[in-house]
């Protein structure tokens, strides 16, 4: 979402500690905090074998952040989502899409997927 403006990084663990940015990649991060007061919902569960979490973006949480009316209904959004275990007895990543021939790393804009939001209907 924003036209290449940028976009949000949150990272997770499993006591729900988080690290919310914006930026055009890896460098020059801003701290969500530093844009606006409104924080991402962020729960973790730790459970036998492995942990969850969930994590809960507010419209207006983006809204603040991207500087412009979010519909998302009605406008490109992109996304991937990542698993890094690098500091765990046996490192291993994965990633929602494909990181192709790319440097390694997850800030890499140009391979997050475009996803489509639904109303939900019940």
């Amino acid at each position: 979402f924003g036209n290449g403006n940028g976009y949000i990084n949150i990272e997770v663990n499993p006591r729900s500690a988080y690290l919310a940015q914006f930026g055009k990649g890896r460098d020059n991060r801003v701290f969500v905090s530093e844009l606006t007061g409104i924080a991402p919902d962020v729960r973790s569960a730790v459970f036998e074998g492995g942990w969850g979490t969930e994590i809960s973006v507010s419209y207006t949480l983006i809204e603040a952040v991207f500087k412009k009316s979010f519909d998302p209904l009605n406008c490109d959004f992109y996304t991937d989502f990542f698993k890094c275990g690098d500091l765990t007895s046996h490192p291993h990543y994965a990633s929602f899409t494909p990181m192709g021939a790319l440097p390694p790393g997850f800030h890499n804009p140009e391979c997050f997927a475009k996803i489509t939001i639904t109303p939900y209907e019940h």
